[in-house]
């Protein structure tokens, strides 16, 4: 694994959630259905997440241990844990709704990004990925995200919003980071106690 830059660390402009970018960087990336967590338990996570940003947008501590152990728990594990719990339609319980999401992660791997992992949950999906260059995360994710909001709809006969506007993505930080994230992804299904969920995993 090559390393982040952290010398060409920015913060991306818009949306609610901190969006950080570098060059080498490899992210974990989630993004889920609308429904997928109660307005009342977003309210009261955003509420203790303004805590850990400075007035100009910064993030307090960044690269502080103890802050960011702290972080890493208000933006990843205690979201994912209420994930897990299956709050909402689940709409990725469909086969031919998760299977429209995987052959959309695939469709320009190695080409505009390098896939490490993925799984697609009932309400959620996680990816590990690495944007090649010249590509953007966010605009890798928005076209993942309007594709399979278009193609599940048609599908399913529904309308409306599908994903929700925001999406959560992590810098990886270390090798043993990365190992940890991609054992996450792999055996957040085995966790959530699912079978025949659609997973899969560089193999190194």
């Amino acid at each position: 694994m090559i390393l982040p830059d952290w010398s060409s660390l920015q913060k991306a402009k818009g949306g609610k959630l901190p969006h950080w970018t570098c060059n080498y960087a490899i992210y974990h990336v989630c993004f889920r259905l609308a429904d997928s967590i109660p307005p009342e338990i977003q309210k009261r996570w955003n509420e203790e997440k303004k805590l850990y940003w400075n007035s100009d947008g910064t993030l307090k501590r960044f690269m502080d241990p103890d802050g960011y152990k702290r972080l890493k728990f208000l933006f990843s594990e205690k979201i994912n844990a209420c994930l897990d719990a299956g709050y909402g339609e689940c709409l990725l319980k469909n086969p031919k709704a998760a299977g429209i999401v995987k052959e959309a992660l695939g469709f320009f791997d190695g080409k505009r990004y390098r896939l490490h992992a993925w799984s697609i949950m009932p309400n959620h999906v996680h990816v590990i990925a690495e944007p090649l260059a010249g590509f953007e995360l966010s605009k890798i994710i928005h076209s993942w995200k309007s594709f399979t909001a278009n193609q599940i709809n048609r599908e399913l006969n529904r309308k409306g919003t599908l994903w929700q506007r925001e999406t959560y993505d992590h810098i990886i930080r270390t090798e043993a980071e990365y190992r940890d994230q991609i054992d996450y992804v792999w055996n957040n299904p085995v966790k959530a106690g699912l079978r025949n969920c659609l997973r899969w995993r560089i193999e190194n």
